[in-house]
């Protein structure tokens, strides 16, 4: 994956392809990641494995840029002043 392809905010910079969902607010942007955290043990043939996903969370009030970012590589084709 081209480095282009990432998602450039001003303390992280996300792979998109990580990306599991995106819960939209009118404030803010939950952003859950995948990862790659996986734990189990295995007796026999029993056994568990657990995971668990990770999240960003981009406040319009406190990242107003980063919201930005997001907000126009969410919606591409529409004009910031239609948002």
């Amino acid at each position: 994956m081209n480095i282009k392809n990432f998602i450039k905010l001003s303390k992280i910079v996300i792979n998109p392809s990580k990306i599991i969902k995106i819960e939209m607010h009118s404030d803010a942007y939950l952003i859950y990641m995948s990862n790659t955290y996986i734990k189990g043990m295995y007796i026999g043939f029993m056994g568990s494995i657990n995971s668990h996903d990770d999240y960003i969370q981009i406040l319009k009030d406190k990242s107003p840029e980063d919201f930005d970012i997001i907000t126009k590589w969410i919606f591409p084709n529409q004009n910031s002043n239609n948002l």
